[in-house]
């Protein structure tokens, strides 16, 4: 008897989750705050019961404000759950030093052999990529980390609220990134390079449809720069995180959002290959309707 080949589908459902930002328990770590751990934990008991497994793309942890060792210490029983079940973690800007981490000796935590690489996975024939995004995003560089670390100091000084993390808000980062993405804006057009992918995406997204864009510049921006890698054949379909903005935009681009706003953000991606961004509520999932369309 002769055996043909076939394409094996994925069986289970793939939960992409970025930017919970979680720190050490205290009083400055937002995963504390509005009942977010109590509600990560029934997301995860959600994700066990329909088999599925979990990609974690980015800023996971808060090593900008809280040392591995603190954040170990203190959450210890969720790592040790994650470590059990089916997950890939790729870490963000935030918590870039668990690539270091996995690599010791003498690791700290199993957990962080499942630290990898942004990675391609084929689901149904399509080309997935999972990424955090600041891999492609110029203003995320080792001094701009750097410079994140001196802000903490003065986070810590006009950060009178008892139960916030400004560098993890998104109303900080906004500030922040946005800024550096405009000073990025004003330079090239001075200077008169004009990127090829903007050229291209004004095609798909005229100029009138930008003010819907949550991060105006920034987002435009950071999605041109998947564009660009799209049209080169890298993938079929971007999955980030990054901007805190969960949505999608054009059937190939999908961001899963935050844990640090209003909203607890995720991708589902079923084993056919379709995906959507839902939030994560007491009652269960509920499908996101602040998509960004063209």
């Amino acid at each position: 008897m002769i055996l043909r080949s076939a394409h094996i589908i994925q069986q289970k459902p793939t939960y992409v989750i970025s930017d919970l930002h979680i720190g050490d328990g205290s009083k400055k770590d937002n995963f504390c705050s509005n009942d977010r751990e109590n509600l990560f934990y029934k997301l995860l008991d959600h994700v066990e019961k329909q088999n599925g497994e979990i990609i974690f793309t980015g800023d996971l942890f808060e090593f900008w404000r809280f040392k591995p060792e603190q954040i170990i210490e203190k959450r210890r029983y969720l790592l040790d759950r994650l470590n059990e079940m089916d997950v890939s973690y790729i870490p963000g800007n935030h918590d870039i030093a668990a690539l270091k981490l996995c690599e010791e000796e003498n690791l700290i935590h199993p957990f962080f052999k499942k630290t990898r690489r942004p990675f391609l996975k084929k689901i149904n024939k399509t080309k997935f990529k999972f990424m955090h995004g600041h891999e492609l995003d110029p203003f995320i560089t080792d001094t701009f980390n750097n410079c994140g670390r001196i802000l903490n100091v003065f986070a810590k000084v006009v950060d009178l609220r008892p139960n916030s993390c400004i560098l993890a808000s998104d109303v900080f980062s906004d500030i922040v990134l946005e800024a550096g993405e405009r000073i990025l804006h004003v330079w090239k057009t001075l200077t008169n390079e004009m990127n090829e992918a903007m050229q291209h995406f004004r095609t798909l997204m005229p100029n009138n449809q930008v003010n819907y864009l949550l991060r105006g510049i920034r987002t435009y921006k950071m999605l041109s720069r998947y564009y660009k890698d799209k049209q080169q054949g890298l993938y079929d379909i971007a999955v980030v995180g990054h901007t805190h903005k969960a949505g999608i935009f054009d059937n190939w681009y999908f961001n899963s959002g935050s844990w640090t706003g209003t909203m607890n953000n995720f991708l589902l991606i079923q084993p056919d290959g379709n995906i959507e961004p839902y939030d994560w509520t007491e009652c269960g999932p509920r499908a996101n309707n602040t998509i960004i369309t063209c």
